[in-house]
């Protein structure tokens, strides 16, 4: 496997409890996310998985430099991003873009579509206007966007148009790699399919990596060579994508697919119900986190946390019972 694009070594961001609004006393933290690990090859797609809260969001914000990572590494291109010089981070934040949720609120409504895609390549002062003019063109003929919509307002435009142009804005300054959170929840169902073909379709085209944020497991299965699946801020089980839904070894896994819709609407599987809450991640449970909503808890899951270990040649998981 060649070197890695980006690569996540023991990424940790912890939240403070405090009391008092001036100097306040810190009571506790919140573990949003607590130590994960994972890589994303050059022309790979790797997908993280979970409920809400389970911190995939907020590794998509540190990756982005949004946040402050708490400990760990994090590389991209070898290099780790908290050394670089300004004019080294203002080309890795070219290099990797994103794509949010909401097509609604991620475009700014006072400007032409033309200066939203521009918006980047005038950040980086290294493009002449006719040079600005002909990628603008390109992005919006990439994503099937006549180019005569440059002109217009992104109210003037659906859900799924919007979700275009925002993909046009990312591939302009042609990125290495394109974060996208949850980037078909918000549409109607008819246009997902849509917007996902169009990403899948980029993705092979030219040979960009994705770092895809969702819980909807029907996506990332369409989508993702690679998974990880999160719960409480950290990685319980990772694996190429098949592998994970053909041989899922966390319970939390298993409990995620039974709950999902079936490839064929003849097959049959186990329904899985989790007992209680997912608890809060200021007050992680002793030993296993999953524990307390476990059918297969033993002695040892209330008294030690498993590691992510190796349970075959491109599978790793953090449960007692499945390496026992």
């Amino acid at each position: 496997m060649s070197e890695a694009l980006l690569e996540i070594k023991g990424l940790k961001k912890y939240f403070p409890i405090t009391r008092g609004v001036i100097r306040g006393q810190v009571l506790g933290w919140v573990k949003a996310v607590d130590g994960i690990s994972f890589s994303i090859p050059p022309g790979t797609i790797f997908a993280l998985v979970g409920e809400s809260g389970c911190g995939k969001t907020t590794t998509s914000r540190l990756i982005l430099l949004l946040e402050r990572a708490t400990d760990g590494a994090i590389f991209f291109r070898g290099q780790d991003i908290r050394k670089l010089n300004r004019e080294e981070t203002r080309q890795y934040k070219s290099e990797v873009q994103t794509i949010f949720q909401d097509p609604f609120s991620s475009l700014n409504p006072r400007m032409r579509v033309g200066s939203i895609i521009a918006e980047p390549l005038v950040v980086q002062k290294k493009y002449s206007q006719d040079e600005i003019h002909g990628k603008v063109k390109e992005a919006l003929r990439q994503v099937n966007i006549d180019v005569n919509a440059a002109g217009r307002y992104p109210h003037m435009f659906s859900g799924g148009q919007r979700q275009r142009i925002a993909l046009a804005r990312a591939l302009a300054v042609s990125p290495r790699l394109i974060i996208l959170d949850e980037p078909v929840s918000a549409l109607d169902v008819s246009i997902r399919a849509q917007i996902l073909n169009l990403l899948h379709d980029l993705q092979i085209e030219l040979g960009v990596s994705y770092l895809l944020i969702s819980h909807d497991l029907a996506t990332v299965r369409y989508m993702s060579h690679d998974v990880g699946v999160m719960y409480l801020g950290r990685i319980v089980e990772r694996a190429e994508c098949e592998e994970v839904y053909n041989h899922p070894l966390h319970p939390y896994t298993e409990a995620l697919l039974s709950a999902a819709l079936p490839s064929h609407p003849d097959l049959v599987r186990e329904e899985i119900m989790l007992p209680g809450e997912v608890p809060s991640a200021a007050a992680l449970p002793e030993g296993c986190r999953f524990h307390p909503r476990c059918r297969h808890r033993e002695p040892i899951c209330v008294e030690a946390e498993p590691e992510l270990e190796r349970a075959g040649p491109n599978h790793w998981v953090a449960c007692h019972k499945a390496k026992g």
